[in-house]
């Protein structure tokens, strides 16, 4: 494998993670701020962006949580 054949293998990752994270992004139900964060994020660290969004997906919300019944108690409020 020379040289060459590693550029290609490492701009098409680079070209086809982001597209990945898209249509990751695209399936989870996002406020706007958390889409616009997580797409910058995507966009904004050529590798590892698109890598955190795909690794670090965001958090159910507690309050959906317990609606479902799938958590005991109620969020706390905020005094």
């Amino acid at each position: 494998m020379t040289a060459d054949h590693l550029r290609v293998l490492l701009f098409g990752f680079m070209a086809v993670m982001p597209i990945v994270a898209w249509l990751s992004l695209a399936r989870r139900r996002l406020t706007w701020p958390e889409y616009l964060a997580y797409g910058l994020l995507a966009l904004g660290l050529p590798i590892l962006g698109a890598f955190l969004v795909l690794a670090y997906p965001p958090r159910k919300r507690r309050e959906e949580l317990h609606k479902r019944g799938m958590v005991a108690r109620p969020p706390k409020q905020a005094i």
